[in-house]
């Protein structure tokens, strides 16, 4: 108990242990939830007898501190933790080497987008054109960080990255640029459903606008928002998640064909008491193909959801 207790205390910081001698408070892991808490509150609980977690705040869990130290933490505190405590989570190689997920990264030869605007390569002008044709500049490729590679399958595609709120990679998908090259999207191999797309921009404090893809959230550009990288969202998803912690009100803003998966994700949501409004763009326009202030306008007229809404929605389209 006592080497387990000093291993927690030198990778979460000074602990307070309870009265009970199982129960271990440090702070939270979650960068977004300890930075919120003032002077290094110890919401993140851990019973040292099987190693389960849980913070009163955020609600972050864990069966065991692998995922934690996985994701953030380091290398290091992962092999210890192992070797001393978790050998039964059979991560460990015939070598006796610690089987670390390695890190995401973008394609071999990606280049931000934005600082070669004036560049005469022939294939960078093909993209900047492309950008220019769907109302994008380079202050829109600075935002959401664009990327162009030479790697073969990413090739003639523009690249939109995505970080979680640490900073760090988690997603990427591209989007071809000529009509010719099929599929038109290619995500990386990552689990859609477990990240949230670009976290790093988002306030969870502040309503959040969700859109389907990333030209969608490129005409986000002045509201706090994130895509979802398709139509619908699961309720075990890291974004439905999230939204449910922070307890943030959402507007869903999807394509004017998709007038019915709006209303169902707003059932999901609304079923967990999470406000929710939703908003089309006139004359039921993609939000990927208007302009910025078309769904500023939009999202600031949305209209509160109701289950009267959603059969008011289903009798029109019957109609």
């Amino acid at each position: 108990m006592r080497s387990k207790i000093a291993f927690i205390t030198a990778t979460f910081g000074q602990a307070q242990i309870g009265r009970d001698g199982l129960n271990v408070a440090v702070k939270c892991p979650v960068p977004t939830c300890s930075s919120r808490l003032k002077y290094g509150k110890k919401k993140f609980v851990i019973r040292i007898d099987n190693d389960t977690g849980h913070c009163w705040v955020c609600g972050f869990k864990c069966r065991s501190l692998v995922p934690v130290l996985k994701k953030y933490g380091t290398a290091d505190q992962l092999r210890e933790y192992i070797l001393c405590f978790r050998r039964d989570e059979g991560l460990l190689a015939v070598d006796s080497k610690i089987d670390v997920e390695t890190d995401l990264e973008l394609p071999p030869n990606t280049r931000l987008l934005a600082p070669l605007f004036d560049s005469i390569d022939p294939d960078i002008r093909v993209a900047v054109r492309y950008l220019h044709s769907r109302g994008l500049t380079e202050r829109e490729a600075w935002r959401y960080r664009l990327c162009l590679s030479e790697s073969h399958e990413w090739k003639k595609r523009v690249l939109f990255p995505s970080f979680d709120c640490g900073g760090k990679l988690n997603y990427f998908i591209g989007r071809a640029i000529d009509s010719s090259v099929f599929p038109k999207y290619v995500n990386c191999d990552e689990k859609k459903s477990s990240i949230v797309f670009n976290e790093v921009d988002i306030d969870w404090h502040l309503p959040l606008v969700l859109v389907e893809g990333p030209f969608d959230l490129t005409k986000c550009f002045s509201v706090n928002a994130t895509c979802l990288l398709g139509s619908s969202i699961h309720e075990n998803s890291e974004l439905f998640n999230k939204i449910l912690t922070h307890h943030t009100s959402v507007v869903i803003l999807l394509d004017g064909s998709a007038v019915s998966a709006a209303h169902d994700i707003a059932k999901k949501l609304a079923r967990h008491c999470i406000e929710t409004h939703v908003a089309f763009v006139p004359n039921r326009k993609d939000p990927g193909e208007a302009s910025e202030e078309e769904v500023l306008k939009a999202v600031e007229s949305a209209k509160s959801w109701s289950s009267k809404s959603r059969l008011i929605a289903k009798i029109r389209a019957i109609a």
